[in-house]
């Protein structure tokens, strides 16, 4: 499919083209653009050097006391700042009320015995040195996973006879 690049796509495309942001199809009609017009190309100049220049600059650093001026400034003349420093009645009710949850939950928690866990095997067989457990419709093989030693389900499901 042909298609046609205009200097103002290029123009558009230029900062992506020289950060390698464009796909291999885009990046290839812009280099041949510029390749073959004369203002694309002193602009993609320009432009590559203006990056260059850029990226070998030292950051710019704020005079020492920016940070405390600033928030001087801001808080001011702002009653929002002030609003935002004192907790409302509802950021504190529904702290409370969080950490309350929170301290039932625990405390439910350890009031409550874990029910035990029953493990009624119906049969146990061994074949050739391997032990099998059958509970209800699984099978398990006894130890056969070497790297956790537990037991690795065989089968779930009774129904494939």
């Amino acid at each position: 499919m042909s298609f046609n690049v205009t200097c103002k796509h290029v123009s558009n495309s230029l900062s992506a083209y020289l950060d390698r942001e464009l796909a291999g199809g885009e990046s290839l009609r812009i280099r041949a653009h510029v390749e073959s017009c004369r203002a694309c190309r002193d602009e993609f100049e320009s432009l590559r050097e203006l990056k260059n220049r850029l990226s070998s600059m030292e950051p710019a650093l704020p005079p020492d006391d920016f940070e405390e001026r600033l928030i001087l400034a801001v808080g001011a003349n702002s009653p929002r700042m002030l609003r935002a420093r004192q907790p409302s009645s509802t950021r504190l009710f529904l702290g409370v009320a969080t950490l309350a949850a929170a301290m039932t939950l625990v405390a439910i928690s350890f009031r409550q015995p874990a029910a035990p866990l029953h493990r009624a095997a119906t049969s146990v067989a061994k074949n050739d040195g391997l032990a099998l457990e059958i509970e209800g419709d699984q099978i398990y093989a006894a130890e056969s996973d070497p790297l956790s030693g537990g037991h690795v389900l065989l089968a779930a499901d009774n129904n494939s006879r």
